[in-house]
């Protein structure tokens, strides 16, 4: 799925008004009964209604729905910001709301105050998608007063003050939506950190926006049918060598779970074999809670350590538990300089790496990097937000030539071309130690099947997430653990081939 930025959005309105043969007005009676059918479905009908309009366009929504809750028999009240001008659709839903005796009040501190009550949902339609960052000093105070105020607050496309393709500065005044409805395509600033307690929760309305070819963008939104569209079902005549050779090389004294979680994540992923190279101090943990896997033990007893011959594998993913010892950075070196299949580098490799920056210059094209915001920080500095973190990716990415899997929340892959790809699956109790470990397995297992890093890391991050979301649905968010999500992943294949 395509994110649009606030001029490709106008854009695709304006196409849809010229395909459909519809006027701007048309349109915008369209999202504001999306709109309106919404709430009523979700929020019910013994509630009174404050519609907060702008006036421009947002606004013009904002009286839409007035109007139509008005129409429905609910309570309505509608409070209109005063301004000099009012875009030319605004006007028009003023004079219907005046022809049906509806009253329009000036919105002010002391109206709102006035309504304050915990049965009234707001509906904030200020700016929308033309929001700007409220520099006022009277609409600094109303917004004030709107985040304070009793009862939910609705906001219409975005939070007013909140702007489509960037974050808020600190202390930026912006409406706390408890919900967010937008049009056609969720926006770029819905999937950072410091835009959560504005949005709320946030949901899409489909209004029928029809897209331009010409528009072009950089952000996708990955959902289950891209996955499912990435995925290969197993050919009937097939064997284990078909689906390739994982290697998982990881694990250290104390941190042999680690590579053990990757290691099931990949058998779980499909990968016909999976060998683990370990420590000696991991080998009989390893081949107890593993007997599916091979073992191929490392030199030294506590520490990854000697030579690895890449050639009678199809993937490597390193560093899962691996510690930084010099003679696994040493291993990671040669592995670097010599590996020409594909490789996933996690963790500790990470770590090694930010120790070690002018090896980054050597890795090889398409390598896939899976860093937590630590591990991408340990490498750049330390950063001030969620936004400047990504841009760091992006960087590595584009700097590297290889995929960047910058974990959390929305999981964004970052590719060499400047695409990101934002992932729709997952939930916050993934925030467990081990989890990031699976994920590495998932990706081995897919490169060592044949798909290409991209679909790996696209395919393997949205498989990651719904393992984590059937976790959750049966452990809870706060009681999983990165176990649990190894064990959800059957059933993610299982989605997959249907």
């Amino acid at each position: 799925m395509k994110l649009l930025n606030t001029q490709q959005i106008r854009e695709a309105d304006a196409f849809t008004t010229a395909q459909e043969g519809i006027s701007s007005l048309d349109l915008m009676e369209r999202a504001a009964d999306r709109c309106t059918e919404w709430m009523l479905n979700h929020l019910g009908y013994a509630r009174k209604f404050a519609v907060v309009c702008g006036p421009g366009n947002n606004g013009g929504d904002g009286l839409a729905i007035a109007r139509q809750l008005h129409e429905r028999g609910l309570e309505v009240d509608v409070l209109l910001l005063r301004a000099e001008k009012y875009s030319a659709d605004n006007l028009i839903n003023q004079q219907a709301l005046e022809a049906r005796g509806i009253q329009i009040d000036a919105l002010d501190i002391a109206r709102i105050e006035a309504m304050s009550q915990d049965d009234c949902v707001w509906v904030d339609a200020l700016f929308g998608s033309g929001a700007r960052e409220i520099a006022d000093t009277n609409l600094c105070h109303i917004v004030d007063a709107l985040n304070v105020v009793r009862g939910l607050r609705v906001s219409i496309d975005l939070p007013s003050g909140l702007q489509s393709d960037f974050i808020p500065e600190p202390k930026s005044h912006v409406v706390k939506a408890n919900i967010t409805l937008c049009f056609h395509k969720p926006r770029l600033s819905f999937f950072f950190e410091e835009t959560a307690s504005f949005l709320g929760h946030w949901e899409v309305l489909d209004i029928g926006l029809k897209e331009p070819e010409i528009i072009h963008t950089d952000c996708y939104f990955t959902t289950l049918n891209d996955a499912k569209s990435l995925f290969r079902k197993r050919p009937v005549f097939s064997h284990k060598g078909t689906f390739g050779h994982a290697l998982l090389a990881g694990g250290s004294l104390g941190k042999g779970g680690a590579v053990i979680l990757a290691a099931k994540a990949a058998l779980r992923s499909g990968a016909g074999k999976v060998t683990a190279f370990v420590p000696q101090c991991v080998v009989a943990p390893l081949q107890s809670a593993l007997p599916e896997a091979m073992c191929l033990p490392a030199d030294s007893e506590s520490h990854l350590s000697g030579l690895l011959n890449p050639e009678f594998f199809d993937a490597i993913a390193f560093g899962m538990g691996a510690g930084t010892h010099e003679d696994t950075a040493r291993l990671l070196k040669l592995l670097i300089q010599n590996t020409p299949i594909p490789m996933v580098l996690d963790a500790d490799a990470l770590n090694i790496l930010a120790e070690e920056k002018t090896w980054l210059a050597f890795l090889p094209a398409r390598t896939i990097l899976t860093p937590h915001p630590g591990e991408l920080d340990r490498i750049f500095g330390k950063v001030s937000s969620s936004f400047d973190r990504w841009q760091n990716a992006r960087a590595l990415a584009f700097k590297t030539g290889c995929i960047v899997v910058l974990k959390g929340a929305y999981t964004r892959i970052c590719l060499p071309d400047g695409q990101t790809l934002l992932n729709s699956s997952g939930n916050a109790g993934m925030a467990t130690a081990g989890a990031g470990d699976v994920l590495s397995g998932i990706i081995a297992a897919l490169l060592a099947t044949g798909y290409s890093e991209l679909d790996a890391a696209v395919l393997g991050v949205f498989a990651h997430g719904m393992a984590g979301d059937f976790a959750a649905a049966k452990h809870g968010e706060t009681g999983m653990i990165a176990g649990d999500v190894v064990e959800a992943l059957a059933e993610v294949w299982k989605v997959m081939e249907a």
